[in-house]
């Protein structure tokens, strides 16, 4: 006869700090969202003090989450070590197996809460990266003109033909 082993008991104070620790990263994820998302509207309306602004509101967050980091190593050691598992690639899905249902109350719908928060994040970064470069590129671009040094597609000169780089005129000597 195969018998199942009872899952462990999990004691209810490092059930309720699991919960209390996922809702204040959720918390913390949320506000670095909306940072992301005022630098997205800052670097598209061009807004340098927007861009600066959304930047420095990050910082707290950023803290936040580095310091929640510091707390997740240390509960997830404490659920390790009580309910068995190996500590080294732990993750809120493998605990969640092996936790009674009756503790899984409540949790799951956080993990769920926090993976769409980190994944609308991660998407946001994304496209702040994107535009980020698109920027850089432009300002590159730009410079290149301006000081005439060949983009590496032909350019036209003063008559309106591709010239060859040496005949192209700068917008700006900088030799003087």
């Amino acid at each position: 006869m195969n018998v199942r082993p009872a899952p462990p008991v999990v004691p209810a104070p490092l059930i309720a700090a699991l919960r209390d620790h996922l809702d204040a990263e959720i918390a913390v994820m949320r506000r670095l969202l909306a940072a992301s998302e005022t630098k997205q509207k800052a670097i598209i309306a061009g807004d340098r003090p927007g861009l600066e602004r959304a930047l420095a509101d990050e910082r707290a967050p950023n803290d936040d989450a580095a310091r929640l980091r510091k707390v997740r190593d240390r509960l997830l050691a404490g659920l390790a070590t009580t309910l068995g598992l190996p500590a080294a690639g732990l993750t809120l899905t493998r605990i969640l197996a092996a936790l009674p249902s009756a503790d899984r109350q409540g949790l799951t719908s956080r993990q769920a809460d926090l993976i769409g928060v980190l994944e609308r994040l991660r998407a946001c970064n994304e496209r702040n990266l994107l535009l980020i470069r698109h920027s850089l590129g432009f300002v590159h671009d730009l410079l290149g003109v301006l000081l005439g040094q060949p983009a590496g597609e032909p350019s036209y000169d003063q008559r309106g033909t591709a010239g060859s780089p040496s005949e192209r005129g700068r917008l700006v000597d900088i030799a003087g």
